[in-house]
């Protein structure tokens, strides 16, 4: 009988990248760089308790700064989620202890490892209110798919904003605007654009990246796997 392995593995999850956590203070910068090819991944972020019987533990939005550039770009930080924020380097992020939406500590895990697939795109805020909206498009071409992490952004709202970003999504022959809270996936041809609708006066980061559609290598049963993203290793065990 023999057993089939496949190991799928990240290229730019490598095995020195250890995880490290930053609990935000009065007192501190609270800053983190982030290095040319390198990319920081926010695993968790969490609002301090105060009054536990009278806390909100639903996700919010904190005030954050993305320095890069040499341009300071104000920024929402999503906190209380369970989606992975991501930002490509070279860049400084920081989370001011005050700010417009919280005055608790917050407890940031992350990491930061060497990648070059990471992006980031920048689209600052159209003037408040203007009807306006700054937009940016990514081509997703025939073949491949785009990652979509938590964006630093907050979705208007009647009763006050929540994580996540808007996005239009463009094929040949139709066209929809949809909300992203993270972790979606879009597989192309087709043209996502990320947009800044102005409603908070923030820029939006959005980050992302490409990889190439699994598929049998004809004559072989072989299979092939996202160029420059994933590593796969197949081993076959006779019994």
């Amino acid at each position: 009988m023999k057993l089939l392995f496949i190991c799928l593995s990240s290229l730019w999850c490598l095995s020195s990248a250890f995880g490290e956590v930053l609990i935000t203070s009065s007192n501190s910068p609270n800053t983190i760089l982030v290095a040319s090819n390198q990319a920081l991944f926010i695993t968790s972020i969490r609002q301090g308790i105060i009054d536990q019987p009278s806390d909100n533990f639903s996700p919010g939005i904190a005030a954050g700064i993305i320095l890069s550039a040499n341009q300071s770009n104000a920024v929402a930080v999503p906190f209380n989620s369970d989606q992975t924020l991501a930002l490509a380097g070279p860049a400084t992020f920081s989370l001011p202890y005050t700010n417009f939406a919280t005055t608790r500590p917050l407890l940031v895990s992350f990491k930061k490892i060497q990648s070059s697939s990471i992006q980031t795109v920048l689209v600052p805020s159209p003037p408040v209110f203007s009807g306006q909206t700054n937009q940016t498009d990514i081509l997703v071409p025939a073949g491949r798919t785009i990652h979509c992490f938590q964006p630093f952004d907050a979705l208007p709202g009647g009763t006050g904003s929540g994580p996540g970003g808007l996005v239009t999504i463009s094929t040949s022959s139709s066209m929809i605007s949809v909300p992203v809270f993270g972790g979606e996936e879009f597989t192309g041809p087709l043209t996502v654009t990320i947009q800044n609708v102005g409603h908070s006066g923030l820029t939006m980061a959005f980050s992302y990246y490409l990889l190439e559609d699994f598929f049998v290598v004809p004559q072989s049963g072989l299979l092939q796997g996202p160029t420059g993203n994933f590593d796969i290793t197949i081993e076959n065990l006779r019994i």
